[in-house]
């Protein structure tokens, strides 16, 4: 598997993962709850390190022009 590829799917099982935290969340549950938070707060980190100048993403989406 490409390095991109792997970054890509990385980014992909992170932002799932958001989505399953907050699901069923509104804001107002969201900002009372420290732990969903800092889960998310997390993943999104991880997405910043996989690809910090979102060159894999970016690699990514140009194949669709």
């Amino acid at each position: 598997m490409s390095r991109d590829k792997e970054i890509i799917l990385d980014i992909v099982k992170a932002c799932r993962l958001i989505l399953a935290f907050t699901r069923e969340m509104n804001q107002d549950d969201f900002l009372e709850d420290e732990k969903t938070q800092s889960s998310v707060l997390y993943q999104i980190i991880i997405i910043g390190e996989r690809d910090p100048l979102c060159g894999a993403l970016v690699r990514f989406l140009l194949q669709f022009r």
